[in-house]
């Protein structure tokens, strides 16, 4: 670990950010290829730092992409509750909300998938890389599967109360919540389904 004066010495303050603390990194000054400390002690290379910065790019838009999925699945949901409620104007909202995340989403894994020209850094290739929408859509399919076997034994249990004599209500609540994330479970295999159709067509 190096002080900031320490490092001044050495080195010029860049307008670049440490890939692992996101503190500041100094460019050293010698005849030696290029290499950037920050003041925690990482050190670089001009090709690990590149390494590292595009490892920071693809966490943050990975995360971006998340976010925007759940809300989907949020305005879906306040979207139901709105339904059963009668409440037509607060359904179009949801539903607006719905539509401006998944053009944002769609739109963000096309700018992310997008692979470069081979050759030419200023050319793009229309190839997509589906791979992390298809893996999201099987584990989806089994997050349904699990939710059905859930609802049946739930509704089993509620057969076994009510044959006993014994009251149903807090089982009864527990299937409909249960009933309520299988929709949403739902809701979400179409989000994913949709942006991988999108994404095709983009293309």
């Amino acid at each position: 670990m190096g002080d900031p004066e320490s490092l001044d010495e050495v080195g010029e303050r860049s307008a670049l950010t440490c890939p692992d603390c996101g503190g500041t990194l100094w460019r050293i000054r010698d005849d030696r290829p290029l290499r950037y400390r920050c003041h925690t002690g990482h050190a670089f290379t001009g090709l690990s730092l590149e390494e590292g910065i595009e490892a920071r790019a693809e966490d943050t838009m990975w995360s971006a992409i998340r976010a925007v999925h759940e809300r989907v699945i949020f305005a879906r949901e306040r979207q139901c509750w709105a339904e059963r409620a009668g409440n037509q104007g607060q359904m179009e909202i949801e539903q607006a909300r719905i539509d401006e995340a998944e053009r944002l989403a769609t739109c963000c894994a096309m700018r992310y998938r997008r692979q470069p020209h081979p050759g030419n850094d200023c050319k793009w290739e229309g190839r997509m890389d589906l791979e992390p929408e298809e893996n999201a859509l099987l584990k989806a399919d089994r997050d349904i599967e699990e939710g059905k076997a859930r609802i049946e034994r739930q509704r089993e249990l509620v057969k076994q109360l009510r044959t006993a004599g014994h009251d149903t209500e807090a089982t009864l609540v527990a299937l409909k919540t249960l009933e309520d994330a299988l929709g949403a479970m739902y809701a979400h295999r179409a989000f994913i389904k949709g942006s991988i159709e999108r994404l095709k067509h983009a293309a």
